[in-house]
C-alpha cells in the first residue's frame, strides 16, 4: 500500500487535472453561453433539466441551485421522461440536457416530444461532436482531455466541468436579474444562511453587561474567574473609558499555561490578543461569519464595538449556529 505522502501526491494530481480541465472549458466559452442564459431567462414557466447516471446527478444539482436563486427549475430523469414525466412541461419551457458522452439513448428518445412542446434544448456535453449536440439548439462544450482518476475512466473532470458550467449559468442569470441578498434570504427562511443575510449582529450578540470585562492590569486569576462567571469563552480588556484594548479567549489561557510561566503572576495585558478583529452592531451575520473564518485558525468570538472602539458586546459563532435549530 502506498504511504501517506503518496496519497497526498495522488490527490494533488486530481486537483491539477481538474483545474486544467476547467481552464480549457473556460477558454471555449462564447456566444452559445449567452444564448443559453437568454433561453433560461425567457422560460415561460420553468427550466427542465435532464440527465442519466452521474450526469443526471449534476443536472439535478444545477436545477436545485437555480431554484435557490428564485428561478423555477425541475429535474426529470431522462429514463422516466418518456414514461409520463414529460407532463411537467409547459409549452416553450427550455430543456437543459447534461451528458458526458452526448450519446444517451434516453435523452435522444424524448427529443421529438420536446420539439413538439417547442422546448429550446440546451446541451451541456462532454463531446461536441455527438448525437445530443446535433439535436440541440444550443451547445455548451464541456469536453475534457482526461478524467482525473488513475484509470481515466471514472467521471471526475467531466462531471466537474459540467457542474461548473451549470454554476456559471446560475451566476449569469442572477446577474441578469439583479438578484439580491434579500431575495436569496426569502428563499431560505428555515436555514442559518438565509437568516444570516437579514439578521444583524446586535440581534444576536451578548451585551456588555453579560460579558467578562477586565482592565489591562487585572490579574489572570481574576480574569479566569470572570470568564467562568460569564461563561462566554472570553474576556474583553478595556481602558478606563470602556474602549477595547484586546481579547482573552479560552485558547489564550491554555497557550499561556503551556508556556510554563506562573499564570497567577500574569496580567490580562500580557495574555490578551491586542487589536483583535471586531465587528459593528449593524453588520449582517453573514459578514461577521466571514470575519471569523478568514483567519488561518477560525476564531469563535468577535467583540462588537462602535466607531469609537467602545465595547458594545460580544458575538459568538456558537450563537450564530444555534439559529439553525431555533
Amino acid at each position: 500500500m502506498s504511504g501517506a505522502d503518496n496519497f497526498v501526491a495522488d490527490a494533488a494530481k486530481v486537483f491539477e487535472t481538474e483545474a486544467s480541465a476547467l481552464l480549457a472549458v473556460r477558454a471555449r466559452l462564447g456566444d452559445s453561453f449567452s444564448e443559453a442564459v437568454r433561453a433560461l431567462l425567457t422560460a415561460p414557466t420553468k427550466v427542465v433539466f435532464m440527465g442519466v447516471g452521474k450526469s443526471g446527478l449534476v443536472a439535478e444539482k444545477i436545477a436545485s441551485s437555480l431554484r435557490s436563486v428564485g428561478m423555477p427549475a425541475v429535474y426529470v430523469s431522462a429514463a422516466e421522461a418518456a414514461h409520463g414525466d414529460l407532463g411537467v412541461y409547459g409549452v416553450g419551457d427550455p430543456t437543459v440536457m447534461v451528458s458526458k458522452s452526448g450519446g444517451s439513448s434516453e435523452l435522444l428518445k424524448v427529443v421529438p416530444s420536446l420539439k413538439a412542446l417547442e422546448s429550446t434544448i440546451v446541451a451541456i456535453v462532454g463531446k461536441a461532436a455527438s448525437p445530443v449536440a446535433e439535436v440541440a439548439d444550443i451547445v455548451l462544450n464541456a469536453e475534457v482531455d482526461a478524467e482525473a482518476d488513475p484509470l481515466g475512466l471514472v467521471p471526475t473532470s467531466s462531471t466537474t466541468a459540467a457542474l461548473v458550467m451549470g454554476d456559471a449559468l446560475v451566476a449569469a442569470t442572477m446577474q441578469a436579474r439583479s438578484f439580491t441578498r434579500e431575495q436569496f434570504a426569502s428563499n431560505h427562511p428555515g436555514g442559518m444562511l438565509g437568516r444570516s443575510l437579514t439578521i444583524t449582529v446586535d440581534r444576536v450578540m451578548h451585551p456588555t453587561d453579560k460579558v467578562a470585562v477586565v482592565s489591562a492590569g487585572t490579574a489572570m486569576t481574576r480574569v479566569v474567574e470572570a470568564m467562568s462567571e460569564r461563561n462566554l469563552g472570553c474576556a474583553v480588556v478595556v481602558d478606563r473609558n470602556a474602549r477595547m484594548l484586546g481579547v482573552i479567549t479560552d485558547g489564550d489561557v491554555r497557550r499561556a499555561l503551556r508556556v510554563g510561566e506562573d499564570v497567577r503572576e500574569m496580567s490580562a495585558e500580557s495574555v490578551m490578543t491586542k487589536n483583535p478583529i471586531a465587528t459593528r452592531p449593524d453588520a449582517l451575520l453573514i459578514d461577521a461569519v466571514r470575519l471569523m473564518e478568514q483567519r488561518e485558525s477560525q476564531i469563535a468570538v468577535l467583540p462588537v464595538i462602535d466607531d469609537s472602539n467602545l465595547l458594545l458586546g460580544v458575538l459568538r459563532l456558537h450563537d450564530i449556529l444555534r439559529l439553525e435549530v431555533s
